[in-house]
């Protein structure tokens, strides 16, 4: 019998699991109202440190294409120069593009949330960025173009055109990373074949590519679905350690233990 597949994308995971972690806490702390604030304040945090970041990235980016001088990066003042062999710098570079695309999925996944909480609450005239604005005094959230009236709806798809662009304008941020970390990984494999190069700059290049190789796959397979299945395993074991103080006479319960046994063996 062919076992089922669900394709089900990390992201959509993460957000599963910040709701099953919710439901741990007291009722009082599971409102919509709660809610709403919560998923905010996480969105709003994780925008601001993307932005952060964003920032730092293309500095680093500036100073490499700047200074670069041969194989090292200098920095001259006056009669005072400080210069680092320029594999280090565009190392650290691609660490920061892979603390970036982390930063990247965690925003994704709150907007997700915040999405998600806005579509299940139905109240009469609520509108989820009109509340951001009054309770949170979020900045730009009258601007949002998005129409929740019930007796009023656009002759033209204008709403739903200019929300559109409005995301696509938020991806296009993507294209100057991607950018960046193109050029990074250029330069630290021309650096890494170089003859004239000592090892250790050589090994720190390589270091560089796997790093930025972990950056891009780390952002790439977090979005798009994968394949899951069942895991028979875990589900068991979960009623398994619900029913064990209750269910130790039960036919299926020592079954189940079987089964499980033989499979961890094999």
């Amino acid at each position: 019998m062919s076992k089922s597949i669900w394709w089900i994308s990390l992201r959509r995971l993460k957000a599963h699991e910040v709701n099953t972690t919710l439901r741990l806490f007291p009722k009082e702390e599971r409102t919509w109202l709660k809610k709403s604030q919560l998923f905010t304040s996480i969105q709003n945090k994780a925008l601001v440190s993307f932005g952060k970041l964003f920032g730092q990235v293309t500095l680093a980016y500036l100073i490499a294409t700047s200074l670069r001088t041969g194989n090292s990066i200098a920095l001259e003042i006056f009669n005072f120069s400080v210069s680092t062999p320029a594999t280090y710098f565009l190392s650290v570079l691609a660490f920061g593009l892979l603390i970036t695309s982390i930063n990247f999925n965690h925003l994704t996944t709150a907007i997700q949330l915040k999405a998600s909480l806005a579509g299940k609450i139905l109240l009469h005239g609520f509108s989820i960025n009109a509340f951001d604005a009054i309770a949170h005094d979020s900045e730009g959230a009258l601007g949002i173009p998005e129409q929740n009236s019930r007796f009023l709806r656009s002759v033209l798809p204008v709403p739903e055109t200019l929300s559109f662009l409005l995301l696509v304008s938020i991806g296009c941020l993507l294209v100057p990373l991607v950018a960046i970390g193109t050029y990074a990984g250029q330069e630290l494999y021309d650096l890494a074949v170089e003859p004239d190069v000592r090892w250790y700059e050589r090994m720190s290049s390589f270091l560089g590519l796997g790093i930025l190789t972990t950056a891009f796959f780390n952002s790439l397979l977090f979005h798009i679905p994968l394949p899951m299945q069942r895991n028979k395993i875990g589900i068991r074991w979960g009623f398994l350690y619900c029913l064990a103080p209750h269910a130790s006479d039960d036919e299926k319960f020592k079954r189940w233990l079987d089964e499980t046994g033989n499979r961890r063996r094999h």
